[in-house]
């Protein structure tokens, strides 16, 4: 985040020292003369830091010093004291500053002094504003059984380290935002802040201000000055996402802050650097956008240095099982006196189930399902109908797969030699378990009750392809 910070201190010389002291910091210095300038600045516009002479103040300080505090921005306050004294000091923490400094220190030591005051106050707020829960994403969260995710997950590690500008498409639920986050904390960047901005949950006028910022008397309402995403997330990540519900005129904005790397806010005159790193997302067909011209190509092209694709849920079925008792688990630390375990026929439903709005369809399931069942496990019974009906009797299927054989007589076996009588049989079988596991590979496999990959051998040597058993309703390709 670049900072703001008030400078209140009769000493002229001390207040140009500090001054050349914060500014190489990412801090923008306004120096004040008196406690009602500091008002007037703080009404004015957000503020971080206040350095204030101890002179400076009269009266009721501690009501003075909570009163600034109390700010929306709750800005800290730092004390500069021409005497060191103990009392004092403890006296000036207890009312709520973040810290005293002696005047009389070295200008390297007082250089030490601010830089470990602007270091806490970045990682508050970066803490505040990312707004994650204890448990920080991971990319290890991504670990997966599908080919597909393994390879998409090995992109996303070795892209994580750098500062390159990302692209993340993906349907809805997919997980695109706990991606961006993950990248962000595994990343050079993470002790910077995390900022998600969704650009199709604002009106446009509102985003306008909300990334840039604006100045005092910009437009009717705007009171006081605000700093934009942009200035926000400085030294973080700012995460874009529903980046292709942008408007066009926004677009031209956005790409002029990738290319210059410097924000203007509205109303201002003045250029403010920034450093951000940009990773957006979507979950429209953002090539087709910019083929129709709705997408603006050279931002396009800005954005997508690296583009991730995350894969649906239903292209990788095989991680359904491990993902259920991943959830399964952290439900279980919130729920008391809930279910620890997932029922055969239920786990194969879901396994079966097509999964349109992908994980987070899937968490929802499971916490519903933890809350309403009254067992030990999961059981059918206890999903929603949808995915009821997506349930397979394993040893139904496999009575149906033989059932033509079983009918013909020995006779008519004879008739071919019995290689090709097996092989025959062989085929017919594969298909019908492609055919019940709607062409995914791995549950086929575990229908035949064979290793996937000497599955995707016999399909080969049978000509069989998986597409040929895509369900056409629910899934257009696999």
């Amino acid at each position: 985040m670049l900072f703001r910070a008030i400078i209140a201190a009769r000493d002229a010389g001390l207040a140009g020292r500090l001054a050349e002291i914060l500014e190489p910091l990412d801090v923008r210095v306004e120096q004040c003369d008196s406690i009602e300038e500091i008002w007037a600045q703080v009404a004015k516009e957000s503020t971080d830091l206040i350095f204030a002479g101890r002179e400076m103040f009269n009266g009721d300080m501690i009501e003075l010093i909570r009163s600034l505090r109390g700010l929306p921005e709750a800005p800290d306050v730092v004390i500069l004291a021409h005497h060191e004294t103990p009392s004092e000091r403890a006296a000036f923490l207890a009312m709520g500053c973040l810290a005293v400094i002696y005047t009389r220190l070295p200008k390297n030591a007082m250089q030490g002094v601010c830089e470990a005051i602007i270091t806490r106050r970045r990682r508050t707020l970066a803490a505040r504003m990312s707004g994650l829960s204890t448990d920080q994403p991971k990319l290890s969260d991504f670990v997966s059984l599908s080919p597909a995710m393994q390879s998409f997950t090995e992109v996303a590690r070795r892209v994580a380290t750098t500062n390159t500008t990302l692209l993340i498409l993906g349907e809805t639920g997919v997980g695109k935002e706990w991606l961006a986050r993950a990248i962000h904390h595994e990343g050079p960047r993470s002790s910077g802040p995390f900022l998600p901005v969704n650009c199709a949950a604002m009106p446009e006028s509102l985003l306008e201000s909300e990334l840039f910022g604006h100045e005092e008397g910009a437009f009717t309402g705007a009171n006081r000055a605000r700093r934009g995403c942009f200035e926000l997330a400085h030294t973080g990540t700012l995460f874009l996402d529903e980046i292709g519900e942008m408007a066009i005129h926004m677009q031209v904005r956005l790409l002029r802050v990738l290319q210059d790397r410097t924000v203007r806010r509205i109303g201002g005159e003045s250029p403010i650097p920034v450093d951000v790193r940009i990773i957006a997302a979507t979950n429209r067909d953002i090539r087709k956008d910019v083929a129709e011209k709705a997408f603006r190509e050279d931002l396009y092209y800005r954005l997508s240095v690296v583009t991730l694709t995350v894969p649906p849920l239903r292209d990788r079925h095989e991680d359904i099982p491990e993902l259920v008792d991943n959830y399964i688990n952290y439900f279980r630390n919130q729920f008391p006196h809930c279910a620890s375990g997932v029922a055969p026929d239920a786990l194969e439903a879901m396994i079966a189930y097509p999964w349109p709005g992908n994980v987070r369809e899937l968490i929802n399931v499971i916490e519903r399902a933890m809350l309403v069942s009254p067992n030990e496990q999961i059981e059918l019974a206890d999903l929603p109908e949808e995915i009821r009906s997506h349930s397979v009797d394993l040893q139904s299927a496999e009575e149906e797969m033989s059932e033509h054989v079983l009918l013909t007589s020995p006779e008519t076996w004879l008739a071919e030699p019995l290689p090709k009588l097996l092989a025959s049989i062989e085929r017919r079988y594969l298909t019908r378990a492609l055919e019940i596991a709607g062409g995914r590979v791995g549950k086929a496999a575990e229908l035949a009750g064979i290793d996937p990959r000497v599955l995707y051998d016999k399909m080969k040597r049978y000509g069989l392809r998986k597409e040929d058993f895509c369900e056409q309703a629910a899934r257009p390709s696999c």
